[in-house]
């Protein structure tokens, strides 16, 4: 993968969070705990594993571009 489209589609992953991070919030307010466990299985099955794959290749051709080692932009 270019380096250009690198960045792209990690800035278009990381724009996913807050959505996502909404989502894992909501099942958090749920009285139901077996249902609340279950609807974070299925967030993490669908957006959380196969993102952090995409991720991983990324680093793996451009270690510089790893979000985890980005500055903090507080």
């Amino acid at each position: 993968m270019e380096r250009d489209h690198a960045v792209q589609m990690l800035a278009a992953i990381q724009s996913l969070s807050p959505g996502f991070a909404e989502a894992t919030r909501i099942t958090d307010l749920l009285q139901d705990q077996a249902e609340a466990r279950q609807l974070r299985r299925h967030l993490a099955a669908s957006f959380g594993e196969p993102l952090y794959e995409i991720v991983k290749h990324i680093v793996r051709q451009y270690p510089d571009l790893d979000p985890d080692k980005q500055p903090s932009r507080q």
